[in-house]
């Protein structure tokens, strides 16, 4: 019985041991353009140069890197990386490597670090289909500073960052378990 008991703790403590946070999309009524500008932090538009997927320990997602056209608030530099989820019900917008949008965004740290986050609940899409967006938003401004955004610099960091944690993990997980079979082998002596 008590081996059994130890085998449940061994096994309920390394579930637990690598439980990450999970997101559930639920969109109200889509806000009209006065009110989610208001509500944003940041609306741009721009052109998608790269999308990677974000790795590491507490995030996920996907970093898109964006050449900004125009901004409209929020945005003062040429380039820009906005986080999105991955899909299927964390709010993730499919965005498309040389696709252009208008980008509705927030800081957020939904998909890990805080960020800039677009989601599907917001107004962003295809500038095709933002026609009456523009309208009322009107021209917008040309970005000025110059800044070079590498995505893969950023997955370097969040690799490394998600893999320390795991180690940790592993090592307080063997601790652990060295400790439990000493116990165990002294209570039987």
């Amino acid at each position: 019985m008590k081996r059994m008991v130890l085998i449940f703790l061994l096994f309920y403590l390394f579930m637990v041991s690598f439980v990450t946070s999970v997101n559930a999309c639920s969109c109200a009524e889509n806000p009209d353009v006065e009110a989610a500008f208001k509500r944003s932090q940041a609306v741009f538009s721009g052109k998608v140069l790269d999308i990677q997927e974000k790795k590491g320990k507490g995030s996920y997602g996907r970093l898109v890197h964006f050449e900004v056209k125009r901004t409209w608030k929020g945005i003062e530099e040429l380039q820009v990386k906005v986080t999105t989820g991955l899909g299927g019900g964390d709010c993730g917008f499919d965005f498309q490597v040389g696709q252009e949008y208008l980008v509705y965004s927030n800081e957020s740290t939904m998909y890990g670090d805080k960020t800039l986050v677009a989601v599907i609940c917001s107004r962003t899409s295809e500038i095709s289909l933002a026609q009456g967006d523009l309208q009322i938003l009107g021209e917008g401004e040309i970005p000025l500073k110059d800044v070079e955004l590498s995505i893969v610099e950023i997955n370097k960091k969040e690799a490394i960052l998600g893999g320390t944690q795991s180690l940790w993990g592993i090592l307080i997980l063997g601790v652990l378990l060295i400790s439990i079979i000493a116990y165990i082998k002294r209570k039987g002596a």
